[in-house]
């Protein structure tokens, strides 16, 4: 069964968050950092943190007490207390009661500065220094255990009852004033008891809030949050980018550098976009009066950029191709890596329109291969042809020049010569030829 709100869930993220901080707090002051520089930083910074929620604590009824005009006869700081004695008579309950709250009031409006102080820092700078923010973290601790350390140092000093000096009731403990002043005037102390466990736990639930959304937003620029997030974190709350994903500056560059590239035989790159619409019909049904058909369209849009490198024999051959999908991320295709993450019915159309171009790119290369092998038997055997031609005219060139020149030489002598140099010639002929022969 659905439930019907999801407050066990927010339940469940507070109490993760809590238990985040709670450890992240142990492991920062836990007793195995005790060797390292930060533990006693920290500690420093609790040390310091400490002395002045308490000057703050009681500087501030100080000055609640002088704008009411209320005679203060000490006010003495200490290193673990601080004694202020004033006439209590002039007081009356409400009086009491903001006195009480002024103290703690005090250090948690200085820790809203601190923060405020911080989170103004981080947003305009980028950065917050990782000790004041330790240093505040600190102080925000301080300031939550604030009306608690009054307590125990008011016990152990002996302030849970009034002074027995006539008109210095004002050195009774902040956690025993209302308790007093009931007592004595109502002869009920039990009202101011409850009033004053109140007070502390509202104290205590406005100081936690605020210190819980500093250091789980705030403490160390963020860091901690950033963690949170990663660790109880859903996949969808994350932006995570593709392996093979790129940006859209760089495919502008990329299909602005192919327009403009040229081969050495001049080819030329040309870029073709193709959009694949995916639309899908819903069906709602509501009843007012009568039930109706409210038909709605949901449409993805899925883009395909493909650029080819044109060869002047009417080649095309695929370069490089993109896919920018629905939700705007942009993927350069290798093989099935880029189908990942569309609908099946993209996805088959998009190895559809791969496969023709496959095939038309394998037909392509086939009959250019084939031409090319064409070409290339004709102008060898006609390179044959006039290699055979160009050999016989050279042979019947030589024979024809060296016959008359033994003619010549043959008239020139007398009758005997001649007869031998015909002969000669003849044989000489019959060499010519028989070597013309064995040459072609």
């Amino acid at each position: 069964q659905v439930p019907f709100c999801d407050h066990h869930k927010r339940k469940k993220v507070t109490h993760e968050r809590f238990r985040f901080l709670y450890l992240q707090m142990l492991t920062e002051v836990g007793v195995s950092k005790f060797r390292t520089p930060e533990f006693w930083t920290l500690i420093f910074f609790l040390f310091v943190a400490g002395l002045g929620r308490m000057l703050l604590h009681y500087v501030g009824q100080y000055v609640l007490l002088r704008i009411w005009d209320t005679p203060v006869t000490k006010f003495t700081p200490k290193w673990y207390t601080c004694e202020l004695i004033y006439f209590s008579e002039t007081l009356n309950y409400f009086k009491i009661i903001a006195l009480v709250l002024m103290g703690p009031l005090t250090n948690i409006m200085f820790f809203i500065g601190l923060v405020t102080t911080a989170a103004v820092s981080y947003r305009l700078a980028g950065y917050f220094p990782n000790m004041a923010s330790q240093f505040i973290s600190a102080f925000g601790v301080m300031t939550f255990f604030d009306w608690f350390i009054v307590l125990i140092v008011d016990s152990i000093t002996g302030r849970y009852e009034p002074s027995t000096e006539v008109g210095m009731e004002g050195i009774v403990g902040d956690a025993f004033k209302l308790y007093e002043i009931f007592d004595r005037k109502e002869n009920n102390g039990l009202v101011g008891a409850f009033l004053t466990i109140f007070i502390y736990f509202f104290l205590s639930f406005l100081s936690g809030v605020i210190f819980y959304m500093y250091y789980l937003r705030i403490h160390l620029n963020g860091r901690l949050l950033d963690i949170f997030v990663r660790l109880t974190g859903k996949n969808e709350d994350f932006f995570v980018p593709h392996d093979l994903e790129i940006s859209h500056a760089e495919l502008d560059f990329i299909v602005t550098k192919a327009e403009q590239w040229r081969g050495e035989e001049g080819e030329r790159r040309k870029t073709a976009i193709y959009d694949y619409v995916w639309e899908e019909e819903i069906t709602e049904e509501w009843e007012d009066t009568a039930s109706r058909d409210v038909e709605k369209f949901k449409m993805d849009v899925t883009t395909h950029v493909s650029i080819h490198t044109l060869h002047l024999d009417g080649l095309r051959e695929l370069f490089r191709h993109f896919l920018r999908l629905s939700d705007g991320a942009i993927l350069e295709v290798f093989g099935e890596a880029g189908y990942l993450g569309l609908d099946e019915a993209v996805k088959s159309q998009l190895k559809d329109k791969f496969d023709d171009m496959e095939v038309q790119v394998n037909t392509t290369l086939n009959r250019a291969t084939t031409a090319k092998h064409r070409s290339l038997n004709q102008s060898r055997a006609t390179l044959l042809s006039r290699t055979s031609s160009r050999q016989k005219s050279l042979i019947g060139s030589r024979v024809g020049s060296r016959v008359p020149s033994v003619h010549s030489r043959a008239a020139s002598r007398p009758n005997s010569a001649a007869s031998r140099a015909s002969v000669r010639s003849r044989q000489s002929v019959k060499s010519y030829s028989s070597t013309g022969k064995k040459m072609l």
